[in-house]
């Protein structure tokens, strides 16, 4: 049949609702099986609607979920899907994928993405065949000269590849900057390496990359975990200082930028625990106080309208 639109695909599949049939296509494409010629219509499924759009996820789950496939077939028409033609994977492949050319090319794309690669690597990302479907091409590559392996990571596999460019920047963040870096992540973003890689620290912690969680990473380390629609927090801070003061000095900024970003979607950030005792008890309390948190009834509560002068633009990574 070849690349169609959306139109001649939703009559030959017998009409009806076009919210199913677009519903329909998008369960081939998050399984790799039908693509399209343009990018308007993932364009058109990530941002249509970006007013309700952190609402809704929290609700739905990630796109390509059952959840947000359910809901996305009850609210959505087909326009979404009108634009580009449609068409299977396997049509534009002229000549299969050899195993070789398959383990290159996966081994390849973990390097680009993962800066290191071994065998937690494959366990994380689910690569069929487990860390030995890579492993011979990984030590072709470094037998050519065009990867390196060595320890780069303590405690994990033995077998670790990476770029010499990503062993240059490990070297250069081996001295901690002076000012300490927040980053606010996703739970479940691929850059978190805590529930994936490496073990959540503590026990009994109930942290997890679910939907609408996310943490704060300073200098690396997970500093603090947001549960969804969840009041209560968990923290996790230097024992000695002056890191635990510049930590948490850095945390109440970052938490801040959050607050501040949420209240532009109309859902602020409102701390009433941390790690399951009263905000205001807790030693952070008057490091929030100072980045813009005032006490309420509920807990520690955001009210500024504008960014403190003091937050960075590059603490404000969703």
């Amino acid at each position: 049949m070849g690349a169609s639109f959306f139109a001649p695909l939703h009559q030959a599949s017998g009409g009806g609702f076009p919210g199913d049939t677009q519903a329909a296509l998008w369960e081939l494409v998050w399984a790799g099986i039908v693509t399209n010629d343009t990018l308007h219509p993932l364009r058109n499924l990530l941002y249509a609607r970006e007013a309700e759009r952190p609402r809704r996820e929290q609700r739905d789950g990630p796109p390509g979920s059952p959840e947000f496939l359910r809901r996305f077939r009850a609210r959505t028409g087909g326009s979404h899907a009108a634009e580009g033609r449609w068409s299977l994977v396997a049509q534009r492949i002229p000549v299969p994928v050899t195993p070789t050319e398959w383990s290159a090319n996966t081994a390849q794309q973990l390097l680009a993405r993962n800066g290191i690669v071994m065998r937690e690597t494959a366990l994380a990302e689910n690569i069929p065949g487990g860390y030995p479907a890579i492993y011979p091409t990984l030590k072709t590559m470094e037998e050519n000269g065009w990867i390196r392996r060595g320890m780069f990571v303590a405690d994990l596999g033995a077998a670790q590849f990476a770029h010499t460019s990503a062993i240059d920047m490990l070297r250069s963040l081996r001295a901690e900057p002076e000012r300490p870096e927040a980053l606010h992540l996703a739970a479940s973003d691929p850059a978190n390496p805590y529930g994936n890689l490496l073990p959540w620290p503590g026990e009994n912690h109930g942290m997890a990359r679910a939907a609408g969680a996310s943490i704060v990473l300073i200098n690396g380390q997970l500093t603090a975990f947001l549960r969804r629609r969840n009041p209560s927090i968990r923290v996790i801070l230097p024992e000695n200082e002056p890191d635990r003061t510049r930590f948490a000095r850095e945390l109440a900024r970052t938490l801040a930028a959050v607050a501040i970003r949420r209240q532009t979607r109309r859902t602020g950030l409102l701390i009433g625990e941390i790690n399951e005792a009263p905000a205001r008890d807790h030693f952070l309390a008057r490091f929030l106080e100072e980045a813009g948190f005032v006490q309420s009834p509920l807990g520690l509560q955001m009210r500024h309208i504008a960014e403190p002068a003091a937050t960075r633009p590059d603490t404000e990574i969703a």
